[in-house]
């Protein structure tokens, strides 16, 4: 976790000349890890990419965010092609941040929210994360389905056959992808890219650990 860490605080101090932006000292920068986009799952609510990323333009106080999304990096990948085109306000580093439902569930009857920071320093970081994502798979009615766009687009119209479009049946497989903690496990364990380049948390209040 240090050198994740580590990697991360390096990340966002540090110019591509390697010189330190800041001549003040000690001062503290806000961070917020846990930031839904448009055309996430389970979160949109917002009105469209124009008017987010026009608010993200003018955020002053804000140095780095966690890109939040449900079992993909999809809109991580999408607002960093932005940045590059064009600074987003005072932010100076985003984090893919996945987030996952795991199970068993709490006495409420609630998944466990567990969310995977990674380390974006490393150039081929998505394509890693990518790959990863995809040897992750569940089981419904005796059926794999894999943590991608199709396996969990295929899963959602198995779960319901009245789904009219892929966007629809997308939607409902993200909500049906709910990941034993033991397999959830397992699978990190056996990615070394992804075990070395990221922090498994969980959220406090009813958010997480519910």
């Amino acid at each position: 976790s240090s050198r994740v860490s580590g990697n991360i605080m390096t990340a966002q101090v540090k110019t591509r000349a390697g010189h330190l932006p800041y001549q003040r000292g000690s001062e503290w920068r806000k961070w917020d890890l846990h930031v839904h986009t448009p055309d996430t799952a389970r979160e949109d609510g917002y009105t469209g990419w124009p008017s987010f990323l026009q608010a993200l333009k003018t955020t002053k106080d804000v140095s780095v965010v966690g890109v939040t999304d449900y079992v993909s990096i999809a809109n991580y990948e999408q607002l960093i092609r932005h940045k590059k085109d064009a600074k987003l306000g005072s932010i100076d580093l985003l984090i893919p941040n996945i987030e996952f439902r795991v199970t068993p569930q709490t006495d409420r009857g609630h998944a466990v929210n567990l969310h995977l920071l990674t380390d974006p320093t490393d150039p081929a970081h998505c394509d890693e994360i990518n790959h990863a994502l995809a040897r992750l798979s569940i089981e419904y009615q005796r059926q794999p389905y894999s943590c991608t766009r199709a396996g969990i687009t295929k899963l959602g119209a198995a779960y319901n056959h009245e789904l009219a479009d892929d966007d629809a049946r997308y939607r409902e497989g993200v909500n049906q992808f709910k990941v034993d903690f033991a397999v959830f496990w397992k699978w990190y364990e056996n990615e070394a890219w992804l075990r070395q380049h990221s922090l498994v948390c969980a959220a406090g209040g009813n958010d997480g650990p519910s």
